[in-house]
């Protein structure tokens, strides 16, 4: 951020130089490395922002996962996803269009038709992420956590 400041107030300091004290700027060369220099430290600090607010969001996540949308999804088929507090009940006849219905998820995040889900009882050690790709075999009914 500093470099970034430094570089900015060199590019006001050049246009001041030129609007009040008469005196030539830079010639094109420099300005051009400045410029350049100046977009890169934005790229730059722009990543640095957007990591640091991640792990801001995923260590909030990590300490409070019961905060997230709770997921109830409803299969044709089974999901064979670990008993591990996922639970899975069987519902319905042969008839029914939902032969097994999972609770104990939570949503992370939704990529496309992709849902990313916790178990209920996630743990930073010892927890694992669930994918599960939507279908027409599928539904899934969300609850504020």
């Amino acid at each position: 951020m500093t470099l970034t400041i430094a570089l900015l107030g060199a590019i006001y300091g050049d246009i001041l130089r030129r609007n009040i004290a008469r005196q030539q700027r830079w010639v094109s060369t420099t300005r051009i490395m400045v410029v350049v220099l100046l977009a890169l430290t934005l790229f730059w600090d722009t990543e640095r922002l957007a990591r640091a607010m991640g792990e801001e969001f995923a260590a909030n996540i990590a300490a409070n996962p019961r905060q997230l949308v709770t997921v109830t999804i409803y299969s044709a088929k089974s999901l064979e996803l670990p008993p591990d507090h996922v639970v899975e009940t069987r519902i319905g006849g042969t008839e029914s269009a939902y032969r097994y219905r999972y609770t104990g998820l939570r949503l992370l995040q939704r990529s496309g038709d992709k849902y990313l889900m916790l178990n209920d009882a996630w743990e930073p050690a010892t927890g694992r992420v669930f994918v599960i790709k939507d279908s027409g075999d599928l539904r899934m009914e969300f609850t504020p956590g």
